[in-house]
């Protein structure tokens, strides 16, 4: 839930125009995560039966299977997050070519975390005073404040091309992603820790060709995080981890005639870790998971009077899993998801005034590629096969 109240005025100092604004921002979020189980056990006097499920044949699975429903075992964790802040932002016009803008938010949060235990035999000494069986409840709070900012300068040396610099940063505080902190001391989400700090620094231009009708643009960027939780020589955590990402994105837009419309990119990106630690040696890593060096995509119609046809393609590099520098990958399961390209094919036809037709045929040669994979590489997800779908839209 989000209130927000803000102002905006124009005023012009010392030849200089001013579009300032600024308000007030009140968030509330709240996530709540039901606690399941599955094995026969007894909770706060109330004995749950085992939940078992056939095993499946994944050559030939049977739909009619009857399977187990989890049972909720009142073990849940509940996240909430009330965060006040005041931001301003400013545009400076000093003159027809040239834009400065800044911006500053201050903000107040406080986050409350409840997670509840099932309190066992093996784990009972951690919980003293809760019997075997009952649920242990763990409150973990934290408040604090952050303050954030943005920078950018626009140069227009026409009317239709403008270029621009930007930097600006960002906080992820404990539990900032789920609203749910960790007794863990080693954790990224312990209250002990400081917030993760994310650095942007971009470079671009825009331009508008062919009387408008093309927009090109093109952007370097540059971005850290920083104090991620890592660990020293002596098994130590420490929050001296550092994510970079950096690359070059290109991007055209619009029509080429009245009759030929085009949608295109191109992006490189170079990721890099610094040294991981934990507490008997240093792995240096290679790169950044799931972090493809080149994607690529075209898209473009032509409109034959009713007929309008359509062709395109999406590329993606490989996708690294395994990142650790120096590994024998002959020894992994499945070390990356390896590089692929997918072209689809659209056509459509106005019948009439209130009725079109459209047919589109997606992965149109078939391709065999994997779409997803799991962190441990045991488990890929495959890419949509051939598709064909055809369409009637109605206007009344």
């Amino acid at each position: 839930m989000t209130n927000q109240t803000s102002v905006s005025t124009t005023f012009t100092t010392a030849g200089i125009q001013h579009d300032l604004a600024a308000g007030v921002e009140l968030i509330y979020e709240r996530q709540l995560t039901r606690g399941t189980g599955t094995s026969a056990q007894t909770i706060n006097g109330v004995s749950y039966s085992a939940i078992s499920n056939p095993a499946a044949n994944l050559y030939q699975p049977n739909a009619n299977d009857d399977l187990g429903v989890p049972y909720f075992t009142g073990a849940d964790t509940e996240g909430k997050t009330t965060t006040g802040a005041l931001y301003v932002l400013d545009t400076l016009t000093l003159n027809e070519a040239w834009k400065l803008n800044g911006g500053l938010r201050f903000e107040r949060y406080h986050t409350e975390t409840s997670v509840g235990t099932i309190v066992t035999s093996s784990n009972s000494s951690t919980y003293p005073g809760y019997a075997v069986g009952s649920i242990a409840n763990t409150n973990l709070r934290l408040a604090d404040n952050l303050s954030s900012w943005n920078l950018g300068l626009t140069y227009k040396p026409t009317a239709h091309g403008s270029i621009y610099l930007a930097a600006a940063n960002a906080y992820t505080p404990p539990g900032g992603a789920n609203f749910a902190l960790s007794a863990t001391s080693t954790n990224a989400n312990s209250p002990s820790m400081d917030p993760q700090q994310t650095r942007t620094f971009e470079l671009g231009t825009k331009w508008d060709l062919l009387d408008q009708r093309l927009n090109l643009t093109l952007a370097a960027y540059h971005t850290e995080n920083q104090n991620q939780v890592s660990y020293d020589d002596l098994g130590n955590a420490v929050q001296t981890g550092k994510t970079r990402v950096q690359g070059v994105e290109l991007g055209l837009v619009g029509r080429v005639t009245e009759a030929w419309q085009v949608s295109a990119g191109v992006a490189t990106m170079d990721t890099k870790q610094s040294n991981v630690w934990n507490s008997t040696h240093t792995t240096e890593t290679n790169g950044v998971r799931w972090s493809p060096d080149l994607t690529a995509s075209l898209w473009s119609t032509y409109t034959l009077g009713n007929l309008t046809l359509g062709a395109g393609a999406n590329y993606v590099s490989k996708q690294k899993r395994t990142i650790t520098a120096d590994t024998d990958l002959s020894t992994q399961n499945m070390p990356e998801i390896p590089a692929y390209w997918v072209a689809d094919l659209m056509a459509s036809y106005q019948v009439m005034q209130n009725l079109k037709l459209q047919l589109n045929v997606g992965n149109v040669f078939d391709k065999e590629y994997i779409s997803t994979l799991n962190n441990s590489g045991a488990r890929a997800t495959m890419g949509a096969p051939r598709t064909a779908k055809l369409t009637a839209s109605v206007q009344f």
